[in-house]
């Protein structure tokens, strides 16, 4: 597997790719090539993806590895769970915007969360509606956690490409 192989499975940037390989944290064979210069072996990218979720602090890279050590470490840094009082004041069934709210997130992500069925809802007149309790449940869930983690990861590099090309 290539290095923009490896970056795009593991939705990290060029740069942070690099830093991986050559701090040893993902195994490669150089090729000495200009162009092609890292072999890496896609078991071994799977294994660091699987040692990456199970101790993500681990892999925060240090203050000063991006250029002008402008950017802070990636670490990610989970919202607070909603408090019940907060949640109490909802009625049992809410629509996508009491849910987002609560999920304190855009509606728009509790619709994608519905559309790739980790959430459950179901349709009236042309609204979602989703069970209070099941919100909650994928809320506390480990599934939660990794999706949030990664999406806030994914977005962090983003802004990163974006600053980048300004």
């Amino acid at each position: 597997m290539s290095l923009d192989q490896m970056r795009t499975i593991c939705h990290i940037s060029k740069r942070t790719a690099r830093l991986l390989l050559h701090n040893g944290f993902v195994p490669y064979i150089d090729t000495g090539k200009k162009t092609h210069t890292y072999q890496i072996a896609t078991a071994d990218v799977i294994e660091y993806l699987k040692r990456r979720i199970k101790t993500p602090e681990r892999y925060v890279l240090p203050k000063g590895s991006y250029a002008h050590g402008k950017t802070e470490n990636r670490v990610f840094k989970p919202k607070e769970f909603p408090s019940r009082e907060r949640i109490d004041e909802y009625p049992d069934v809410l629509n996508a915007h009491d849910a987002a709210i609560i999920a304190a997130v855009n509606p728009d992500t509790i619709k994608d969360w519905v559309k790739n069925k980790l959430v459950w809802a179901f349709v009236k007149s042309n609204a979602f509606h989703i069970p209070k309790v099941l919100l909650i449940e994928f809320l506390a869930s480990s599934r939660h956690k990794r999706h949030a983690a990664w999406r806030y990861n994914y977005l962090r590099s983003r802004e990163e490409l974006d600053t980048a090309d300004s």
